[in-house]
């Protein structure tokens, strides 16, 4: 009798080892598949709103900037032309640094700023299942700056076809974003370029401008 209850408790304990065993590893399953799933989800969505969230700041604020000054696109460059024919075409730097400083300080104090840079989104949606995203309570994203906002400049002047040619003048804004939500912590690098100038002159390209930029096609 004694020989049996000892037998029998050691099959009981290798059961409840299994058992052990395999609870464990289901748990890791299933956290593994939340991981893959739910927080790989939430830093993509994450991330797009982000960007998206900047890109309208950018375009908020260069719009407000240039319709408080009473800006047209002919603002930002200054250009000598005879008997129709482009002579010199050059980027007006002071007023595009000053739009870049702004744009800078604007972004910068936007991100600081706990009232805007907070973005509230259905928890279904971090699922990744299209039924489920616009379910659940919201949830907080908070949107902090990795140091200051960057916006420079460049300008393009390239043969635009016969007789003819296309000047650009564009803004490089990169802003660098720390994303903290319930399931994760991201930063990403956002890049945008802002078109300020986009035209076409007649003529060929000017002597002036390929004199400033055969070191790096950049007028700086």
């Amino acid at each position: 009798m004694f020989k049996f209850n000892k037998k029998h408790r050691k099959k009981a304990s290798f059961k409840l080892y299994i058992s052990i065993f395999f609870t464990f590893f289901i748990i890791i399953a299933v956290l593994n598949l939340i991981d893959n799933i739910v927080f790989s989800a939430a830093e993509e969505i994450s991330s797009d709103y982000a960007a998206t969230y900047i890109n309208e700041k950018i375009d908020e604020l260069t719009e407000n900037i240039i319709a408080e000054r009473g800006l047209s696109y002919k603002d930002f460059y200054v250009s000598d032309s005879k008997e129709g024919e482009m002579r010199q075409i050059t980027v007006n730097s002071v007023l595009v640094n000053e739009i870049c400083s702004k744009i800078s300080a604007g972004l910068s104090r936007s991100l600081t700023d706990a009232d805007e840079a907070n973005i509230s989104l259905p928890l279904g949606m971090f699922t990744g299942i299209k039924l489920f995203s616009n379910t659940g309570p919201e949830v907080a994203i908070r949107l902090m700056p990795v140091g200051s906002a960057a916006c420079d400049y460049a300008s393009t002047l390239e043969s635009g076809g016969i007789n003819s040619v296309n000047y650009s003048i564009f803004l490089n804004i990169d802003a660098a974003v720390k994303i903290v939500c319930p399931f994760s912590s991201k930063t990403i690098d956002i890049k945008r370029k802002y078109v300020l100038v986009d035209t076409v002159f007649q003529g060929s390209v000017p002597e002036y401008y390929l004199n400033m930029n055969r070191a790096d096609n950049t007028e700086n």
